[in-house]
């Protein structure tokens, strides 16, 4: 039996909704940042030159302070006013996230350039704390608004700067959508807008139109970023969100349906293009980017290698969090690549580097438990924001195979710990029809008997 999902935290009005996107976009644009007045492409000059010049050694004083503000906000918020009790659910998956965070900041003590490492743990810690904050403030169907707000507002943001530099050229092959953000980045975003359109269509089924529509403008954008991974992990997270939408007897049908849409789709392009349609094909995966290094996952796999080779050279302990990438580091690996380096761009290997195998195995169980949790809930409730999470957590597991999601300080970032923190730390109730038993006794019997 699908049992009503209710949480202890209260419903605020819009306007608080607003007060929370203002101060999101505020604090992302110092810390992210956005680029408003300025074409947004790759760092110049060399990798020697761009360590001289103090890219990587370098600190960002306005990030800084904008960092500070979300953690001293997160504080404020959870010592201030009403919010959810917090409590640790019994399962993996809090006792998962309380050792990787423990190992995280035990790292320093092993680290090779601690001060590095001290770094990226105070932007870890000023992230834990906001995410918790924002867990324990708002409901978990706000807060997917609440991401459909300041996603959206970016992404429109980025479309009035390009064409305000007249830099929107859609049509052009070679030009890939940014706005304000790195191409890569603004994909990561308009996912965020993608998946938050698509749930509130369930969430608010009165203004299905006016999502409807911004889920085609969130596609579209995705598209024109050019992310090829993105757009593909993406589109699978869609699917499987709708998916569970779907009764169940008509599972089979839709999957049968989708299957037959895609051979018809294939055979009617071959009729069109006739010979050249291994090479349309091609161009069609490629969002009809350059091929030459499509071959190495546009220059990965050696990456990658580089990266193993330096992961054998301490498995156990890694290199402290995210402390790898030195000057040093960046400039070996660096003049072997087609890239300016500063991450491996494969987040499982970036853990793998910062905390040893066993950190990346304490991550990935992280992801799994997260994905598993938020599929029972589901099933349990058949609550739309836990329909939200799997896609989000499904997606963040397929992306991370090609980007180091957990590096930069980004809105993705801080989402997916919220969600994860939500999973874990806050109250979670069912209402039922059955007598008087308790609520959170009844949802915990639920997922005990739901099978992995």
């Amino acid at each position: 039996m699908r049992m009503r999902h209710a949480e202890e935290t209260p419903s605020y009005s819009p306007s608080f909704q607003w007060g929370w996107c203002v101060f999101l976009l505020a604090v992302f644009y110092f810390a992210t940042p956005y680029q408003l007045f300025k074409s947004v492409g790759l760092q110049e000059g060399g990798v020697v030159e761009q360590i001289e010049k103090g890219v990587l050694t370098g600190g960002n004083l306005l990030r800084s302070v904008a960092l500070i503000v979300l953690g001293i906000t997160g504080v404020f918020a959870l010592l201030s006013g009403q919010r959810s009790p917090l409590v640790i659910q019994r399962g993996t998956l809090s006792i998962c996230i309380l050792v990787f965070l423990s190992y995280a900041f035990f790292s320093i003590s092993w680290a090779q350039d601690k001060l590095l490492v001290v770094k990226k743990l105070l932007v870890l810690a000023m992230f834990s704390v906001a995410a918790l904050a924002l867990a324990t403030r708002i409901r978990f169907p706000e807060l997917v608004r609440l991401i459909f707000l300041v996603s959206g507002t970016t992404l429109l943001l980025g479309l009035a700067c390009e064409i305000a530099l007249n830099g929107f050229h859609p049509f052009d092959l070679r030009y890939r959508f940014g706005g304000v953000l790195y191409p890569a980045e603004q994909a990561w975003n308009c996912i965020l807008f993608l998946l938050s359109s698509a749930a509130m269509l369930y969430i608010q089924p009165q203004r299905r139109v006016f999502y409807s529509l911004a889920f085609m403008i969130a596609l579209v954008f995705l598209v024109l970023t050019r992310s090829r991974a993105p757009v593909a992990s993406s589109l699978f997270a869609v699917m499987v969100m709708f998916y569970l939408h779907l009764p169940k007897s008509k599972h089979a049908p839709v999957a049968l349906l989708s299957i037959a849409i895609l051979i018809f789709g294939l055979s009617l392009t071959y009729l069109l293009v006739g010979e050249t349609f291994p090479d349309y094909l091609q161009n069609a995966i490629l969002l009809g980017r350059d091929t030459t290094h499509a071959g190495s996952l546009t220059g990965r796999i050696p990456l990658w290698s580089a990266c193993i080779a330096y992961l054998i050279e301490s498995p156990v302990y890694g290199y402290g969090y995210h402390g790898f990438w030195t000057p040093q580091h960046v400039i070996a690996i660096s003049q072997t690549s087609i890239w300016f380096l500063a991450n491996s761009h494969n987040t499982y290997i970036e853990i793998a580097l910062s905390l040893g195998v066993p950190g990346a195995i304490l991550f990935v169980l992280i992801i799994f438990f997260g994905i598993r949790r938020s599929y029972r809930l589901f099933k349990a409730t058949g609550a739309t924001h836990y329909a939200f999470a799997l896609a989000l957590l499904l997606w963040l597991s397929l992306n991370m195979l090609f980007e180091s999601l957990t590096m930069g300080v980004n809105l993705h970032k801080l989402v997916y710990m919220i969600v994860l923190a939500k999973l874990s730390f806050i109250n979670i109730e069912v209402n039922t029809i059955l007598g008087n038993a308790r609520p959170s006794r009844i949802a915990s019997q639920v997922l005990r008997k739901q099978k992995p």
